[in-house]
């Protein structure tokens, strides 16, 4: 079965399992063979959170497509009324078919025994939730209005019950003739899941596949550095947490970013200044240091209420679910490598 996300007439486009920002402003959850699209609408961070939290939980404990799409569905029917809850489209596996939810401005095309079947979450008061028994031959997602490109996966394999053999998932790809970012990564102490996903050290579950990392019997090794997860800035925009990055109302003006060895980030705010903070990968870490900025970075961690105002120059470890303050901007980090 393929899966194509899109609006548009792109290229053809595969990703690896994980969180990704896609073209537009738009966010992929794969993990397996399960996946999730959302828009990343401005003000609806803590919504976007919940629903990567839900895919990544799903896969976790090795459930399949029915336990996602009832996750899903919790979510948006828990929202309030006049809140723009983002528009999604979330499908995976089931013992009987193929389990699917569609909400808001998204849509799935289903191939079906060579026919199309039109899932429009505007036509739900809420969602829309299905199992489809027939087999399934090919989806299209389009989601939000926003291009957001194809992206080829490979075919679904229903997920077994515990105690079960489960069958490898397949890891998407870079396309051919672009640099990867296996070939950029930095080189990081890593351990093999026993299906061969690199991993943090420290993670209890299989970033990529779920399993528990106690069924894993290799040796520490070193290998490229995964992306650990992106940043969903206050006006819907993501950022792929590849490398170093560098935020400021003119974050050019740095020399990392002039050297090349960081990526701009910038917020257009009179209160934001030219090089306000620097998001660094360390290893496994996400780190967030102040830049001497005029009016401070501030950070609050996921379940707090209270913002913690950081040491000019002193690097902060970011934990996913954080969200940083500069000036009237805010981003939120999201990864799912920490579990």
């Amino acid at each position: 079965m393929s899966t194509v996300l899109e609006n548009g007439p792109q290229p053809a486009a595969t990703v690896p399992d994980g969180v990704h920002p896609l073209r537009g402003n738009a966010v992929l959850a794969r993990y397996g063979d399960l996946t999730l699209v959302c828009e990343a609408v401005p003000g609806r961070q803590h919504r976007i959170g919940a629903l990567l939290d839900a895919v990544a939980e799903v896969a976790a404990g090795e459930a399949g497509g029915r336990r996602l799409s009832h996750q899903v569905a919790g979510l948006v029917s828990s929202a309030g009324p006049d809140e723009d809850f983002p528009a999604l489209c979330a499908f995976g596996p089931t013992r009987d078919g193929m389990a699917v939810v569609v909400h808001g401005g998204a849509e799935l095309i289903v191939t079906v025994n060579g026919e199309q079947v039109h899932l429009d979450g505007r036509d739900a008061v809420t969602v829309l939730d299905r199992v489809i028994t027939d087999p399934v031959e090919a989806v299209q997602a389009v989601v939000g209005g926003t291009d957001l490109g194809p992206v080829e996966e490979a075919p679904s394999v229903p997920r077994e019950a515990p105690g079960e053999a489960t069958p490898e998932p397949a890891d998407g790809a870079i396309p051919t003739g672009e640099t990867t970012a296996e070939e950029t990564a930095t080189r990081v102490p890593g351990v093999q899941c026993a299906r061969n996903h690199f991993n943090d050290p420290a993670v209890s579950y299989c970033s990529v596949c779920g399993i528990s990392m106690a069924q894993s019997r290799r040796a520490p090794d070193w290998g490229p550095r995964p992306q650990l997860g992106v940043l969903v800035l206050d006006d819907g925009t993501t950022v792929p947490l590849l490398r170093d990055l560098v935020i400021g109302r003119m974050p050019e003006a740095d020399d990392a970013v002039a050297a090349g060895e960081a990526e701009p980030v910038t917020l257009a705010d009179p209160l934001v200044s030219r090089r306000h903070a620097r998001i660094a990968l360390r290893e496994w870490q996400v780190v967030v240091t102040d830049l001497g900025s005029a009016n401070g970075t501030f950070v609050l961690a996921r379940d707090s209420a209270t913002w913690t105002r950081l040491e000019p120059g002193a690097e902060t470890v970011l934990e996913p679910g954080s969200t940083v303050a500069a000036g009237m901007r805010q981003f939120h980090y999201y990864s799912h490598r920490h579990r």
